[in-house]
């Protein structure tokens, strides 16, 4: 569980980061195409005057304010996590083993290189993060009186990847420190109301769902194996053996461990939508020839669904689990979700799969970017506090250095985060 929040924890940041390089150009005219290969940036007069209409909303200030004191928090949680997971790697050769064996392109949230990160779902939520996290800028960034040069979409090469909002950063050097520091929170922020909306709804969703029989499931039949001949599928349940109810794979281990290839057993099952009894004999297990088995890959269905749904009885981080990546403990994912029925029909599936990457995208952006990392938004609003809290007693020279030595300390843990399960054997 630590794992795969560690090793997924960061999105990558090119987007944003040549965003951010492009808006310091003053131009006297902005061109409504501009490409700075391999993007190409649209720019349109709706997108302005959205954020105008936002920013005269009453609760945008105070909410700035929010985001503010919750950057740091958020930036110590990132910071905790990466020296955690650090220090699990250097001291667990078990933990750094199975880090080694996951494609280090699972550090990139990008749809169709992460090999985990499916490619419908991951653009779509891609796209609201970007639009989310820029759209809160210029937002707060207008509602403080300073001005928006342009917004518009972002296409790589010809696929849209989300939008831009091109704040005037002389305005924004020259502003106070409380108003730059509230618009440079203002990214992560937004980031984090929507990921915990779409946490919010994902866990609505999974509350509607429930199991279409009670027992564990099947996610593979071997063949050649009594399953196999049986006619028994991946998706069936079973329910009882031997007329013993069971719930969990434990119970089935249990009641299976001390029976010998040959022995007779009952199994009832749930089997296209009806329950059906099924007499197999068992094969000679290839590891244990004193045991029998079936042929069976099998997964709970009661204990995943209920990990989900405890808030606070289990660890949050649970929820980050990646559905591609740890299916049999996800109850949405393409593996589980055909053991269960919702009140929503069919339609809980790829709802619920959509609210978790739009969550997991979005929290990932906001707690990178909250990290300070200069010129991210938390190096940022870290060099500002710098200029206050310094100010008088340190030259501008001494706080460019502090702030790219932190910038620099916390990059270089985030390497060695991605690295060392690929360097320490």
């Amino acid at each position: 569980m630590k794992l795969n929040f560690s090793i997924n924890l960061f999105v990558n940041q090119m987007v944003i980061i040549l965003l951010a390089n492009n808006s310091k150009y003053d131009r006297k005219e902005a061109k409504t195409f501009e490409i700075s290969f391999p993007l190409i940036l649209i720019r349109t007069k709706k997108g302005l005057s959205i954020i105008d209409k936002l920013s005269r909303l009453k609760f945008i200030k105070k909410l700035g304010w929010i985001f503010l004191y919750i950057l740091p928090i958020v930036a110590f949680i990132g910071f905790y996590l990466i020296l955690r997971t650090v220090i699990a790697f250097i001291s667990n050769a078990t933990l750094r083993g199975f880090a080694g064996q996951i494609t280090p392109l699972a550090n990139l949230l990008l749809p169709g290189i992460n090999p985990y990160l499916p490619i419908i779902y991951g653009w779509i939520a891609l796209i609201a993060g970007i639009m989310v996290h820029e759209g809160m800028h210029g937002i707060l960034a207008r509602s403080l009186g300073l001005s928006v040069k342009s917004s518009g979409l972002i296409l790589f090469l010809i696929l849209p990847i989300g939008a831009f909002v091109d704040v005037d950063e002389n305005e924004l050097k020259k502003s106070k420190a409380k108003d730059s520091s509230r618009v440079m929170a203002a990214g992560p922020g937004g980031n984090i109301i929507t990921a915990l909306i779409a946490l919010l709804g994902l866990l609505i969703i999974v509350s509607t769902m429930v199991p279409l029989a009670t027992g564990i499931g099947i996610v593979g039949v071997q063949k050649g194996y009594p399953a196999y001949e049986s006619g028994i599928m991946p998706g069936d349940i079973i329910m009882a053996i031997n007329g013993v109810q069971i719930d969990s794979i434990l119970e089935a281990d249990e009641i299976l461990k001390n029976l010998s290839p040959g022995t007779t057993i009952n199994l009832t099952i749930f089997h296209n939508k009806e329950i059906r009894n099924f007499t197999i004999k068992l094969a000679q297990d290839p590891q244990n020839s004193s045991r029998g088995i079936i042929g069976v890959s099998l997964t709970n269905i009661v204990q995943p669904l209920n990990a989900y749904l405890e808030i606070g009885s289990t660890s949050p981080l649970i929820y980050f689990l990646l559905p591609t990546l740890a299916p049999n403990n996800v109850p949405f994912s393409d593996v589980m979700y055909v053991f269960y029925k919702s009140s929503l029909g069919n339609a809980f599936y790829p709802i619920a799969n959509l609210l978790f990457w739009i969550w997991f995208i979005n929290i990932n952006l906001a707690i990178f970017n909250a990290l300070p990392i200069y010129p991210l938004d938390g190096g940022q609003a870290f060099k500002v506090l710098l200029q206050v809290l310094g100010k008088n007693k340190l030259s501008e020279r001494n706080i460019r250095r502090i702030t790219y030595s932190v910038a620099i300390m916390v990059l270089s843990l985030i390497i060695m985060m991605i690295t060392i399960p690929y360097l320490m054997i």
